[in-house]
């Protein structure tokens, strides 16, 4: 999944256990969304220990 263009902007920091906590843009611009009508689409990753 965090592999491709699909994947892109992650982002990370340190939580109050000291563990790297990573983020990442989810989405594909050639894809249709049901959201598109709504002026949004795409979302955050689920957010993970990197």
């Amino acid at each position: 999944m965090d592999k491709g263009f699909d994947f892109y902007a992650p982002q990370t920091y340190l939580d109050h256990q000291g563990r790297r906590i990573m983020l990442g843009w989810l989405g594909n611009s050639k894809s249709k969304y049901p959201t598109d009508k709504n002026g949004w689409a795409h979302m955050l990753t689920i957010p993970r220990e990197s």
